[in-house]
């Protein structure tokens, strides 16, 4: 038999519903269909129209027909010999295929009885030989994914996305990647970690719009002791994309199991990355904090970030720049902040002394050809090493080592930035099994970092969903559009909920300012009112950096953060109870809704705030859709009540305004809704009182 190729089809269609109660039939059928026509497997619901899946096997065999017609009858037999459990092994091919119900298992390895889902499992004995699944992406269906990238979008089919592995990566900021995919039928996809993973995406407006999986052992991935290649997935279809994701968080996100730290949701932090970059020393920290307390704003801490070190790597405070640290903290604290420091997983080797003996310790990661050379944006080709968290005796280093960092500089906790295994020297000796590399490294890192305690944040994850870390976005660059900037917001925003992640710390208001890139007062201003209802805001370009009138609208917002946060707060603790994301699709609330399934410039914060800021350059009004159900009006005095669901076209919102509406559960003036708007306005008005005549 010549060399082939596998190709999988998958067709998702309309589900049946059956008396009012949502069901699926898995009757799967086989057919040869001719020596030029592909295998068809096809996965029916009782109306021969209603096809929920097909998938197309095209081998490339040499005896196409043979080869076809054979393994339709060996189908056949096992389905007629195993009406639960069907599978197909033929002696023909050099590939096995199983279609399985009945035996899905879930992220802890447990066996579930889901009627709704079904595990596809392809193997190859050659490990060379590449395996691929398509989605045929149909116009008015609706795709969400679960990895970050650079010019994120929601739902996902507007993008284009060349073959890119299925691992956390720097590049395209593809610093989570967690192999889900949604759609707004209530179908997901969930592939095996453990696969070596390829996808791309063709977008809904290409000639052939498709979004493909590939599983090739090449590099990033590497599996030399290898037999074979194989694709594993699973396939679930429920009667709506919520209940379709509560089900994926049960069988395989997972929840976070306990709270991060909440002073942090309650005020904002300030940080010194963006206004300084790394100008930074005791005396630019000490003036930082006195403007923000003399500018009226409140801080939950204040984060020491690039360029605190003799040299990077080394943990060994710049006694030029800082020359008592320790001091500097403790005057810090006395103006009441809490102090939070950089860290990364590298060491520069300019940092000989350290470097030599961190080698000698065995701390430090090398490639499969024994070499520890690297690259981080801090050093050029070849000339950084990173620290091999996948080793447990590294992890207690790393660990011990920070914290005598803060014991001995009084430091309240950490940013770990970094983390992706790109990051590693390829292709890295992992100390893991083969079938989690290399995304164990990322993995490993975080929960390192999750030991240092609730007020940690990192910028990556891997199944790491379980761990009560803050997650930030990676950075924002200081623009108006897709290209990574305020464009990007509520999209990321939305996918690190969706893919598990919900407490997500946004990255610092109004982006990094890289190169030539500008922080206009009214880009600061729309993307401080963006921030309002997620977890966290995150300031270091300061609001006095613009005009009067914009350090009193931001005081506003920060404000009304404030006052809300109890409500973030609550989110976040359902999220540890049952899973739910902090914030919300519009189509959480309407899962039926094709206006909310497609809506990506709003969002929810738990399931009763409608959050839709001004994201356009320019723009003093907005469209606002509205889904089912009454919708209060929370900046007019009148209080009005919309009824939804429903348009409010060039709903007016100067420079000073953020749309928000407020879910009225019940017609009675007392409702919850009413009391909370009556509260928060009545709260703003005493701060601002009391501010002013400060």
């Amino acid at each position: 038999m010549g060399s082939y190729s596998a190709i999988l089809t998958l067709t998702c269609l309309t589900p049946l519903i059956c008396s009012g109660v949502f069901c699926v039939s898995h009757d799967t059928s086989l057919h040869y269909l001719g020596d030029n026509a592909p295998l068809l497997f096809q996965h029916k619901t009782s109306q021969s129209e209603s096809s929920i899946l097909s998938v197309e096997l095209d081998y490339g065999t040499e005896e196409t027909g043979k080869f076809k017609a054979d393994l339709a009858r060996q189908f056949q037999k096992e389905k007629e010999n195993k009406d639960i459990l069907v599978e197909v092994d033929v002696d023909l091919s050099t590939m096995s295929l199983s279609v399985n119900k009945h035996q899905l298992k879930d992220k802890d390895g447990h066996i579930i009885a889901d009627d709704n889902c079904l595990t596809f499992s392809m193997m190859a004995d050659l490990p060379s030989t590449p395996l691929k699944a398509c989605v045929k992406l149909e116009q008015g269906v609706h795709w969400y994914n679960a990895f970050q990238i650079y010019f994120q979008d929601w739902p996902m089919e507007k993008m284009k996305i060349e073959r890119h592995p299925m691992i956390t990566d720097e590049r395209e900021n593809h610093a989570v990647a967690e192999p889900y995919f949604l759609n707004s039928k209530g179908q997901f996809i969930y592939l095996s970690p453990q696969m070596t993973t390829f996808y791309s995406l063709s977008p809904i407006s290409s000639p052939e719009p498709k979004l493909c999986f590939y599983s090739e052992i090449v590099p990033p991935y590497y599996r030399p002791s290898a037999l074979n290649n194989f694709m594993n997935f699973t396939l679930c279809h429920y009667e709506n994309p919520r209940t379709a994701h509560r089900k994926a968080v049960q069988y395989f996100l997972g929840k976070p199991r306990a709270m991060p730290d909440v002073k942090m949701v309650q005020y904002p932090i300030w940080t010194t990355w963006a206004q300084y970059k790394t100008r930074i020393n005791s005396t630019t920290l000490i003036e930082y904090a006195n403007d923000i307390k003399n500018h009226g704003f409140s801080n939950s801490q204040l984060e020491i970030d690039d360029n605190w070190e003799v040299c990077y790597g080394s943990e060994v405070v710049d006694s030029k720049a800082f020359p008592n640290m320790r001091a500097t903290i403790a005057q810090l604290n006395s103006l009441g902040y809490r102090t939070t420091i950089w860290v990364h997983p590298f060491i520069n080797k300019n940092c000989a002394l350290f470097y030599n003996e961190y080698k000698q310790m065995g701390l430090l990661l090398e490639n499969i050809n024994g070499s520890d050379g690297t690259r981080w944006w801090h050093s050029d080709a070849g000339e950084a090493a990173h620290f091999d968290f996948t080793k447990p005796h590294v992890r207690d280093w790393y660990t011990k080592r920070l914290e005598t960092l803060r014991q001995s500089i009084g430091l309240d906790s950490f940013k770990l930035d970094a983390g992706e295994s790109s990051f590693a020297p390829q292709i890295p000796n992992l100390s893991c099994p083969e079938e989690q590399q290399p995304r164990c490294l990322s993995k490993a890192y975080v929960e390192t970092a999750s030991r240092l305690g609730p007020m940690i944040e990192v910028r990556t994850g891997a199944q790491t969903q379980h761990l009560p870390n803050y997650i930030r976005m990676l950075d924002r660059d200081t623009n108006w559009d897709f290209k990574c900037g305020l464009a990007t917001f509520i999209p990321t925003l939305l996918m690190l909920n969706m893919a598990g992640y919900p407490f997500v710390m946004p990255d610092m208001i109004c982006g990094n300012e890289y190169g030539d890139q500008i922080c206009t007062e009214e880009l600061f201003i729309r993307w401080t009112q963006a921030n309002v209802f997620m977890p966290i805001m995150q300031f270091s370009i300061p609001p006095w950096r613009f005009s009067d009138e914009t350090v009193q609208i931001v005081h506003k917002f920060v404000l009304l953060h404030t006052i809300y946060s109890d409500k973030i707060v609550s989110a976040m603790s359902r999220a540890v109870t049952d899973g739910t994301p902090v914030n919300l699709p519009l189509w959480w609330i309407a899962p039926s809704d094709p206006v909310a399934l497609a809506c990506g410039d709003e969002y929810l914060l738990g399931e009763d705030i409608l959050v839709a800021p001004v994201l356009t350059k320019g723009a003093v009004a907005r469209d606002i859709y509205l889904p089912k159900g009454q919708w209060k009006d929370a900046i007019d005095p009148n209080q009005v009540v919309y009824n939804g669901p429903k348009w409010l076209k060039n709903y007016p919102a100067p420079i000073d305004v953020l749309p928000y509406f407020l879910k009225v559960q019940n017609s009675s003036p007392s409702s919850s809704s009413s009391s909370i708007y009556l509260i928060s306005y009545c709260f703003i008005l005493f701060l601002f009182l009391n501010y002013f005549s400060f």
